[in-house]
């Protein structure tokens, strides 16, 4: 992700470093839960069905605790067996959201926040990207991801 406007005073010259070349992808996975901090995972490349399924059972099974409810979208590598399988082994229970909802998910709110720290901060190798990740992990105040909750809460009973 890299700006794609700058400023400068009237009649100078806008000067910014841009790092060249082939552009990685490097993708996030992640989960959030009322009082605590996100849960987040990197992955070079797209996330497809087997990285997702690692992130469950490496990340996201030891943070779940019984009677937990994790809300997920129609994503095909969300709705695999050994996904909800995972899940439920530890008490859980996944949930599906409709067809075109994010509204309805919470953590569809966290990401406008990571991305605009990540474009601020100009990380331009994937250990900078994880680095800037992990502090804006620690930004996002706990009372923000309650907020969230509620807010899609509430837009599921207008709906």
């Amino acid at each position: 992700m890299r700006r794609e406007h700058s400023w400068a005073p009237r009649g100078a010259r806008a000067v910014g470093k841009r790092a060249m070349g082939h552009w990685k992808t490097v993708s996030i996975v992640g989960a959030i839960r009322i009082g605590s901090r996100p849960l987040l995972m990197t992955h070079r490349g797209a996330i497809n069905g087997r990285v997702f399924l690692r992130f469950v059972r490496q990340r996201l099974v030891p943070w779940l605790r019984p009677g937990d409810v994790v809300v997920m979208d129609n994503l095909n590598s969300h709705k695999m067996v050994a996904v909800r399988a995972a899940i439920e082994a530890v008490g859980a229970t996944p949930v599906y959201l409709p067809t075109y909802s994010p509204e309805l998910n919470p953590i569809e709110l966290l990401w406008p926040h990571l991305k605009r720290g990540v474009r601020a901060l100009r990380t331009n190798t994937e250990e900078e990207l994880r680095s800037v990740l992990r502090r804006l992990r620690c930004s996002v105040p706990v009372a923000h991801i309650a907020a969230w909750f509620r807010h899609c809460l509430s837009q599921a009973q207008l709906n």
